[in-house]
């Protein structure tokens, strides 16, 4: 039997998925990042390979089973990029049919299937990536906040840990995040973290990981949570405005999905209320979609594309009830 492999590497982990060619499920694997930027090429082969080993492993076939395999690969952002991508993922590929794409571009296909549209990543980190029925492609962001970006956990939680101290100090306003990650972090005053630093134990301390807190904190009615989460939903909608000025005519119907774990399981609306706000401000003909699907599955449909399975409803509803089964059984 003939399967696909589907790969979706992130700033803070690597899933890897099997599939056959009816939608069904063979094998998933995770491991860490697969994003060269964080832990250069070698180190994020050695994870991009953990995974795909992983989900051979799992589904209990041979590498010459797979005859299609795509890579959505968080860094993959300008052309030398994909250059060091390429060191990453072709050395471990173990298929004839491969390609690599920015892990936005997969976000995007999971919401449109045909791939038109703009994606937008908010995860660790955040992208925003645009393709129009011409196939011209548009990545506007997407490659760190010394860059301009404003949006993704690891910004979101550095940006609510100075305003906690801020309000703590009286240079803002008062907010109950401070409380929150004093608790979190086992401290009594968030200034105490320097110690662990002072110890170089800095690596204690994932900023990325705080996140949930501002949403937490913004379901109780903080004003600081609440308007942090309204500025970086603003932030992404104009960056995806500039994808669809630049892509697409004022009348045109666009597409625009937004995926990665914040944007996806974040427990406050406030994010995504501004996000769609500011998009149909700019352009009213707009549909923002946030799949209930895993972005990886993305993945699975371009491999799919590679060698020619139609991708039915037949088969979504297959992938979506073996991955419940396969995470069951992690």
């Amino acid at each position: 039997m003939s399967y696909v492999l589907g790969i979706d590497a992130g700033a803070t982990k690597t899933l890897a998925m099997i599939a056959d060619y009816n939608g069904n499920i063979k094998g998933t694997s995770i491991a860490g990042t697969g994003n060269f930027q964080v832990n250069g090429i070698e180190g994020a082969k050695k994870e991009v390979n953990k995974a795909i080993e992983g989900a051979i492993a799992a589904a209990g076939i041979k590498r010459e089973d797979i005859k299609a395999a795509f890579y959505g690969m968080a860094g993959a952002d300008r052309d030398k990029d994909f250059e060091y991508v390429a060191q990453v993922v072709e050395p471990v590929n173990p298929a004839p049919k491969m390609a690599i794409e920015n892990d936005a571009v997969i976000i995007l296909k999971v919401g449109t299937l045909d791939g038109i549209g703009v994606g937008v990543v908010c995860g660790t980190g955040t992208n925003c990536i645009g393709f129009n029925r011409k196939g011209e492609r548009l990545q506007v962001g997407g490659i760190g906040d010394l860059f301009g970006d404003a949006a993704g956990a690891s910004y979101i939680g550095v940006k609510a840990f100075g305003r906690a101290v801020r309000g703590y100090e009286g240079r803002g306003d008062k907010t109950i995040l401070y409380e929150m990650f004093c608790e979190e972090m086992g401290v009594d005053r968030l200034v105490d973290i320097l110690d662990f630093f002072y110890r170089g134990e800095r690596h204690r301390f994932n900023f990325s990981k705080m996140t949930p807190l501002v949403f937490q904190a913004a379901n109780l009615g903080d004003k600081v949570a609440l308007n942090l989460l309204k500025e970086v939903g603003e932030e992404m909608g104009l960056t995806v405005n500039v994808a669809i000025k630049k892509l697409f005519l004022p009348d045109e119907h666009v597409k625009v999905v937004i995926g990665g774990s914040v944007a996806q399981r974040g427990e406050n609306p406030a994010m995504l209320d501004a996000f769609r706000g500011k998009i149909s401000a700019f352009h009213p003909n707009n549909e923002v979609i946030v799949p209930t699907l895993e972005p990886a599955f993305g993945a699975i449909f371009y491999a799919y594309d590679l060698v020619d399975v139609p991708i039915t409803n037949a088969v979504i509803a297959n992938l979506n009830a073996t991955f419940k089964k396969e995470l069951a059984q992690d």
